[in-house]
């Protein structure tokens, strides 16, 4: 899997919820993204950066990461916690019978 050993993973757009995002993170591999489509406010900052769609930008914030090791092994701590606190087997679980619940009562 490349995603391992990659310093960042970086999509200049996508749309939806990628399950790529959540394969990077499951990884502790930050992720560098722009605003050009959907927003995802839980990458800016905690796992990797948001940045303008301009390939000056994109190339700032894939710099940042790369050249400070720190700043990526924050990154890469946060993505763990992310995935465990939001998307690991027993939170999705939770969220799907709390949804099946709230369907439940309307029949």
């Amino acid at each position: 899997m490349a995603l391992v050993d990659a310093d960042v993973f970086v999509t200049p757009s996508f749309y939806g919820f990628p399950m790529t995002f959540l394969e990077s993170c499951a990884v502790g591999t930050p992720i560098v993204t722009t605003s050009l489509g959907d927003t995802l406010e839980w990458i800016d900052g905690n796992i990797g950066y948001v940045t303008r769609p301009t390939p000056r930008d994109l190339a700032e914030a894939i710099y940042r990461i790369t050249s400070d090791d720190e700043l990526r092994r924050k990154f890469s701590r946060n993505c763990i916690k992310v995935m465990i606190s939001n998307f690991s087997l027993e939170k999705v679980i939770e969220r799907l019978e709390k949804l099946y619940g709230e369907v439940a009562k309307q029949y």
